[in-house]
């Protein structure tokens, strides 16, 4: 799945499977939300060169690996730190205003969603967002399509940039044919 186009208001959306749990807020909570972006770990060694010339160079290759692979980890027990451990792998059509997803809870147009969601980039990135929810439609396997618009995303440009970029280079893998 990994689709991509522009919508009619200029906005790129995408068809994708990411890591996502929602879950409905009770209005008296969200004053006390705040969207926010969870980064990883990585200092990108991948391009440094080595410290001198002793080091040989396939052996500072390999420890570029190791370093990568283990900022990945910690990027990711970063993430399970901050409770993005136990999100569902789920079908979105993603935008920088809002997305689409199935929940298995009925929801209101006008209900307020909070969502957890890891974009699979490196290193990872975490994002807690809020939406409304604009339109829920039943499924024929018992669960409901839910359309949510993000809710702060002008007052927090970290946010939508994240997820901007995100788009950004799964339309250019898609379109380079790398990840479906």
């Amino acid at each position: 799945m990994g689709r991509g186009l522009e919508d009619d208001r200029g906005m790129f959306r995408l068809n994708d499977v990411l890591p996502v749990k929602a879950r409905k807020v009770s209005e008296d909570e969200l004053p006390y939300k705040r969207s926010r972006v969870f980064t990883g770990f990585g200092i990108k060694t991948s391009d440094a060169l080595p410290p001198d010339e002793s080091l040989h160079p396939g052996l500072w290759q390999m420890l570029v690996a190791i370093s990568n692979k283990l900022d990945l980890i910690m990027g990711r027990l970063h993430l399970d730190g901050e409770q993005f451990s136990h999100e569902e792998n789920r079908s979105v059509n993603l935008s920088e205003s809002g997305m689409r997803f199935e929940m298995d809870e009925k929801l209101e147009s006008g209900d307020i969603v909070e969502i957890r969601m890891v974009l699979p980039v490196y290193p990872a990135v975490g994002i807690l967002t809020y939406g409304s929810v604009v339109r829920v439609e039943a499924s024929a396997n018992g669960k409901y399509d839910v359309a949510v618009q993000f809710l702060d995303m002008d007052i927090d440009a970290k946010v939508r940039n994240e997820i901007v970029k995100y788009l950004l280079i799964r339309q250019r893998e898609i379109r380079s044919g790398k990840k479906n």
